[in-house]
């Protein structure tokens, strides 16, 4: 799914141009996507990992995780937005990219410790890594009726935003805070 986002980079400015959002806007708004969608594999993975450890009950590991990842993203925010100690200011583009970093950190951490804890060992999580056609039927399965609500979920939310949008730039500003 990371590699499908990837086809929607070409589109982008197609696609906020149909939002009607003021030009300028439409422009941050197409820089952020894209950068989302370029890394949007660790994105995917971070959360897809973490069932290792949700499904084990082992919650404090993803929690931590997850802490490590919006820390790492709180710090990059106003340094790669605002062109902090010498960096350059990014805008958009470097909310996006601290958010990629952020997501990616936490890629790093669950691979990290699969590798190397002894936990992890038992379920020989490596040698497993093999496209298994049952087990992916099965996932199809159970995970599209929740994801097609997650969809449905973010699509609407996404629609109202753009709606918004249309209103003026202080009012797709105040939704978007």
């Amino acid at each position: 799914t990371g590699l499908l986002m990837l086809g929607l980079v070409p589109f982008a400015p197609m696609i906020f141009a149909a939002t009607g959002h003021a030009p300028a806007v439409q422009v941050q708004e197409v820089e952020f996507f894209s950068v989302l969608c370029w890394g949007s594999v660790p994105i995917l993975l971070a959360p897809t990992l973490a069932c290792f450890y949700i499904g084990r009950g082992r919650s404090k590991v993803v929690m931590w995780a997850n802490i490590a990842s919006v820390a790492l993203n709180i710090i990059l925010d106003p340094i790669l937005i605002f062109g902090l100690w010498g960096f350059p200011e990014w805008g958009a583009y470097g909310a996006a990219f601290a958010t990629v970093c952020g997501r990616s950190l936490a890629c790093v951490v669950y691979i990290v410790l699969m590798a190397t804890s002894a936990e992890a060992k038992p379920y020989q999580l490596w040698r497993q890594r093999g496209f298994d056609a049952a087990l992916f039927r099965r996932m199809l399965w159970f995970g599209l009726p929740n994801g097609f609500f997650w969809f449905v979920d973010v699509t609407a939310f996404s629609v109202m935003v753009f709606l918004v949008g249309n209103i003026g730039k202080t009012e797709l500003a105040a939704t978007s805070l």
